[in-house]
C-alpha cells in the first residue's frame, strides 16, 4: 500500500497542463472522452449525487463556499471540490468542509493506478476529479457543490448531468487557452449549460458575457435565473472583521429570507458573490432541500474562504488576497480604499509569467507605497527581475526578494501602525505568505 507522498507522486507523474507557462488550446488536451472512460470503468460515481456545477473567470470559489456553508447548515452532507488548492493537495476534495485524509487519498490514488492503465493520457486533473467523485459517493454526500477547473465546455468537470449549472462573473483569464476575446472565453463557460437544466447567471460587468449566457440557455431550453434580478444586497456596515448586509429578494413567493446577514467574507464584490449563491439555494429549495433563513444566517456567517482579502495579522495590518487579473486587481483596488483608507500601502506581489502583469501593475500601483516582488515556488511564477522591468511605467519605490519568506520578513520590518501590508498578484503567492505568516 502506498503512502500518502507516494500517491501525491503518481498524481504528479501524470501530465499536468497546470504547470505550463502560455499552454495553449488544443482538442487532444481537454478530451473529456477519457474522463468518461475513466468514470464508466470506476462505474460512474458522479451519477450518485446530486450536483451543482459552477464556472466562471472570478467568484467560483466564494460562491461555492458560500453555498457549501450554507447546506451544511441546513443539515446536509455537502461535497466540495475546487482548485487549485493553496496549502494541501486533499483540499481539493471536501466533505462538510473537512478535506479527504492523506490516508484515504492513498487508497483512492491505489485504487485509480489499474483502471489507468486502461485508459490513456489521463491528466493529474483528471485524475483528482475522479478520486473527488469516487470519495463523494463512498461519503454518501447529498449534494456537491462542484467548480471548473479551466473554462468549461472542455473541462474535466463537465461529464457531469448537474442539478443546476451557476456562472459566475466572466473576464479575461486564461486567454492562451479559452481565447482574447469575452466571447471567446464565455463560450467556454457556458459549455457547463445542460439541456434542460436550469442555470444561475451572476452580475456579468462584460454585457457580452450576458448576452451568450442568455443566447445559450434559450438554445438550450434551459431556464436561465439571473441574480441581479432576484435578489437585491445592500451594505449596512463592515469592518476588518466583516460585513453587515440587507438582502431583499425580489421574486421569491414569500419574503423569509429577506433580511439582515452577517457576512463573514470582505469586500463589496462578496455581495455579488452572495447574490449568486443565494439565488442559486433559492432555485434548490424549489427542487426540494429545506433550506431555512435561519441556515443561511449561520451559512453565511460561518463561511470560510482563505486569501480572499483575508486578514491574517494585526500587528502589523497583513491582508492577503488572490488577484491575478485585472478585474480581480480593480475589486482588491476597491476593498483597499473601503477597508485601508487610512492605511500607506506597502504590496508584496507576485505572479504567474502568462498573466496580464502590466494590466494589474496599472491599477494596483497607483498609490501604493512601496512594492515588494517576490516569486512563489509554482512552476509558472515570474522572475521578480520580470516584475521589475514591467513595472517600470509606473514610479513607485520597489525592492526584490528572494522569495516570499524574505518578502514577509522585509514587509514586517518596515511596517508602522500606519502602514497595512497586502499580498496579491497570484493565489500561489497568497498561500505561501498565507503558511509564512501563520507559521510564524
Amino acid at each position: 500500500m502506498m503512502n500518502y507522498y507516494q500517491a501525491l507522486d503518481f498524481l504528479n507523474s501524470l501530465i499536468d497542463y497546470s504547470h505550463i507557462p502560455n499552454l495553449g488550446y488544443s482538442p487532444e488536451k481537454f478530451d473529456m472522452q477519457r474522463v468518461r472512460d475513466l468514470l464508466g470503468l470506476m462505474g460512474d460515481p458522479q451519477k450518485r449525487f446530486h450536483i451543482v456545477h459552477i464556472a466562471g473567470t472570478k467568484g467560483k470559489g466564494s460562491t461555492a463556499a458560500m453555498m457549501a456553508s450554507v447546506l451544511q447548515a441546513a443539515g446536509y452532507r455537502v461535497g466540495l471540490f475546487t482548485s487549485p488548492f493553496l496549502f494541501d493537495f486533499c483540499e481539493q476534495i471536501q466533505v462538510n468542509r473537512g478535506s479527504i485524509s492523506h490516508e484515504e487519498l492513498s487508497v483512492q490514488v491505489e485504487a485509480l493506478k489499474p483502471l489507468l492503465e486502461q485508459v490513456a493520457n489521463i491528466t493529474t486533473f483528471e485524475a483528482t476529479t475522479a478520486i473527488g467523485f469516487q470519495y463523494f459517493k463512498d461519503q454518501k454526500v447529498d449534494i456537491a457543490i462542484v467548480e471548473a477547473g479551466l473554462g468549461g465546455r472542455t473541462d474535466a468537470t463537465n461529464v457531469v448531468e448537474p442539478l443546476l449549472s451557476v456562472i459566475t462573473s466572466i473576464s479575461y483569464d486564461h486567454v492562451g487557452v479559452l481565447g482574447d476575446t469575452i466571447e471567446s472565453i464565455a463560450g467556454h463557460k457556458v459549455g457547463i449549460i445542460k439541456p434542460g437544466k436550469p442555470v444561475v447567471a451572476a452580475r456579468q460587468v462584460y454585457p457580452e458575457a450576458l448576452r451568450i449566457i442568455q443566447e445559450t440557455a434559450k438554445s438550450k431550453d434551459s431556464e436561465l435565473i439571473e441574480a441581479e434580478k432576484q435578489v437585491n444586497i445592500s451594505p449596512l456596515n463592515h469592518s476588518l472583521d466583516g460585513q453587515d448586509i440587507q438582502v431583499t429578494f425580489k421574486n421569491r413567493s414569500s419574503n423569509d429570507w429577506d433580511g439582515h446577514y452577517r457576512l463573514n467574507l470582505l469586500g463589496a464584490h462578496q455581495m455579488d458573490n452572495a447574490s449568486t449563491a443565494l439565488t442559486a439555494l433559492s432555485k434548490l429549495s424549489e427542487s426540494g432541500f429545506t433550506i431555512s433563513q435561519n441556515h443561511l444566517k449561520v451559512g453565511l456567517k460561518n463561511v470560510y474562504w482563505p486569501c480572499r482579502f483575508e486578514v491574517v495579522s494585526r500587528d502589523p495590518l497583513m491582508v492577503l488576497d488572490s488577484a491575478h487579473n485585472v478585474d480581480s486587481a480593480k475589486k482588491l483596488k476597491q476593498s483597499m480604499a473601503d477597508y485601508l483608507g487610512r492605511y500607506k500601502i506597502l504590496l508584496i506581489f507576485g505572479s504567474s509569467v502568462d498573466k496580464d502583469i502590466e494590466g494589474m501593475f496599472k491599477v494596483l500601483l497607483p498609490g501604493v507605497e512601496k512594492v515588494i516582488f517576490a516569486k512563489s515556488e509554482h512552476p509558472r511564477a515570474a522572475e521578480p527581475a520580470m516584475l521589475v522591468k514591467l513595472g517600470r511605467d509606473n514610479p513607485v519605490p520597489c525592492e526584490v526578494a528572494e522569495n516570499i519568506t524574505e518578502a514577509i520578513h522585509s514587509a514586517k520590518k518596515q511596517a508602522d501602525r500606519q502602514t497595512a501590508v497586502v499580498v496579491a498578484g497570484s493565489i500561489f503567492i497568497a498561500a505561501a505568505a498565507r503558511e509564512v505568516i501563520l507559521n510564524n
